[in-house]
């Protein structure tokens, strides 16, 4: 292919994408050009969203306009030369670590590779490459489409995504080497609190307000649920939500919450001629119990269900008995129960309950009208594919984890009652056997018939803020069932908040607050020095968690791309007066009758000398 042909095909593709598109969407030519003093961008056909200059690097997905051979179409990420504070060997650093997450993400589509064209990362940079000619040749028509295609489909759908994996690396790392007493958050935080639930089957996460326990709580689930590869920052699939909510329950205590919401109690119920009476019903605990026990036979509501809509509409379905292949109909009640008729002159509905089909797909065990229950169980397992639902052991791995938020501020001893036994560690399944306080009310079919326990596939998650004043105590017999794991502000604050282009205001809009995440974090970190001094006689108990600063969302100037303008007085402003100083007043409640602590706090947080004394007058100046 020769210089004109190559021009042609791309300038004709170039045509024709930029058809009915804005001038930010369109792919034009551009020759080098520099974007300040130091850095000196290739020449080529590029798209603009898709092009942008970082702290550490430039990127831009282009094609140069000639046929060579090893000429690539790619996108270009060439590390800035002009860093003095960038090493090589910090450069190599940012490489393998970017160049380890691009792969995850790409490397199924598209050849990753550094700038010189080997598979280890140099100083120079990275290529993502769509498409380039094959060893000792130019490009061919057919080639050059499809690299020009594969190109525009990145710049369409993936380029957001690469984009925030390349500025969270160089964020990460930035922060890392500009000496910022706030690291990086490491993902073995997770990992650590999760090995930790592992080997005790029970823990409570405990710490300041605000420092996350119950969004960590959920990571920590995450994990558990989909595997430790899982991205538990990325949001789940519809599938994996269905997965997640099927082994993944959030409770609150308070004070009002006692045993039969939790366990088991009675509750009104209509009978059938319409009068109330009472019925044992089981609690949030023990129904999560009972679906991690029976969860290998969930496939059976889904088939029950797919057979009765197809009774729904073909009204009834001929089937034989099994041993001596008599005929009968099935037909279904506008009740939802199903019915087998006998093809006889004396035929009598009989009554095939849910419940009996169930028990003897489950058991093989046969209760009543044993050739209809079996002729219909062994169709339900034909056709709707309900092999052997005897417990495997991907079952008895399958985890179940109950998170129990502000765990402290329920009643423990009435919300457990006897369950106090059932979730020691050291009692978990059949042999931690009790019974409970309605026992003589749970029906045959129930799987607890002869007893409750709690599988060894359910784990507890407990939250609770140390410094709550109005809440129960918890005694050492139930304490001794949990483990501990204390959750600093500072162990938080980098999972809370992000990049910063993702924050939310109360209109749940997304807000991108980037430009003011240092300041937020100087303000936060130096807030929580100055309660951690002695004078002030609190701790870390008392510090501010992220979740509180991330209210600055609701108060910050923003453009019309929703991104914070970079000066924001009056909405750090606003963050003091609505959120902070509340929260600060009641722990120095009978300690600070002269404000002499909360001055100390405000000019950490950031507020001028003037500033402070106009907040808080001394009280010579108040005379």
């Amino acid at each position: 292919m020769t210089n004109e042909e190559f021009k042609k095909i791309v300038e004709d593709w170039i045509k024709e994408k930029n058809q009915n598109k804005n001038d930010d969407e369109k792919w034009e030519k551009r020759p080098s050009v520099k974007v300040d003093d130091r850095i000196l961008l290739n020449k080529g056909w590029i798209n603009k969203k898709s092009n942008w200059v970082n702290t550490i690097a430039y990127t831009l997905l282009n094609c140069d306009g000639k046929p060579r051979n090893g000429t690539s179409i790619r996108i270009s990420l060439d590390y800035r030369k002009d860093l003095n504070k960038l090493s090589k060997s910090n450069k190599l650093q940012v490489l393998n670590n970017l160049q380890e997450k691009l792969k995850i993400v790409f490397s199924e589509k598209y050849e990753i590779c550094n700038s010189g064209g080997t598979e280890a990362p140099t100083q120079s940079g990275i290529y993502l490459i769509f498409g380039q000619p094959e060893e000792g040749k130019t490009w061919d028509k057919d080639s050059l489409n499809e690299a020009l295609e594969k190109m525009h489909s990145f710049s369409e759908n993936n380029i957001n995504e690469y984009r925030s994996i390349v500025e969270q690396c160089e964020n990460d790392f930035l922060t890392k080497i500009d000496g910022d007493d706030q690291m990086p958050e490491k993902e073995s935080n997770i990992e650590d609190v999760t090995r930790l639930l592992l080997d005790n089957y029970n823990i409570i996460l405990h710490g300041a307000p605000g420092t996350g326990k119950t969004y960590l709580a959920q990571q920590i689930a995450k994990k558990m649920i989909f595997g430790d590869s899982f991205d538990t920052k990325r949001d789940l699939t519809k599938e994996e939500q269905e997965q997640f909510d099927e082994q993944y329950v959030l409770v609150q205590f308070h004070q009002s919450y006692d045993y039969t919401d939790f366990v088991e109690g009675l509750r009104p119920k209509n009978d059938v001629d319409g009068k109330i009476g009472f019925a044992r019903k089981d609690g949030v605990f023990k129904e999560f119990c009972s679906k991690a026990i029976g969860a290998h036979f969930s496939n059976f509501e889904s088939a029950y269900k797919n057979f009765v809509d197809v009774l729904n509409k073909n009204k009834e379905m001929k089937l034989q008995t099994i041993k001596q292949k008599k005929t009968f109909s099935v037909r279904v009640n506008s009740n939802g129960n199903l019915y087998a008729t006998p093809n006889t002159k004396a035929a009598t509905d009989m009554p095939i309950t849910k419940e009996l089909l169930k028990t003897y797909i489950e058991t093989g065990e046969i209760k009543d009208w044993k050739p209809y229950v079996t002729a219909i169980g062994e169709y339900l397992k034909e056709n709707y594919f309900l092999g052997d639902l005897s417990v495997d052991d991907s079952q008895k791995n399958k985890k179940y984890i109950i998170v129990i938020d502000e765990i402290n501020r329920g009643e423990m001893s009435k919300i457990f009652g006897e369950l106090f036994f059932s979730i020691d560690p050291g009692y978990r399944g059949i042999k931690g056997k009790i019974r409970t306080q309605y026992q003589n009310l749970i029906e045959e079919k129930n799987v607890f018939t002869d007893g409750f326990y709690v599988p060894e596939n359910v784990y507890i998650i407990g939250t609770m803020n140390d410094i709550d004043r109005s809440v129960e105590s918890m005694d050492f017999a139930m304490r001794r069932r949990f483990a501990f794991k204390e959750i600093t502000a500072k162990d938080t604050q980098k999972s809370m908040f992000g990049d910063g282009t993702e924050w939310k205001n109360g209109n749940d809009e997304k807000i991108d607050v980037s430009s003011c995440l240092g300041d937020i974090k100087r303000r936060m970190n130096d807030l929580n020095n100055a309660i951690l001094n002695k004078e002030l006689n609190l701790g870390q108990a008392y510090q501010i968690g992220g979740a509180y600063f991330l209210k600055f969302a609701n108060y910050c100037k923003i453009d019309e791309n929703k991104k914070a303008y970079k000066s924001q007085d009056e909405a750090y402003g606003s963050l003091w007066e609505n959120h902070l100083e509340c929260v600060l007043r009641e722990y120095l409640r009978g300690m600070d009758p002269d404000n002499d602590k909360l001055r100390t706090l405000a000019r950490a947080y950031g507020f001028s000398e003037e500033e402070t004394l106009k907040m808080y007058p001394k009280n010579e100046e108040k005379a």
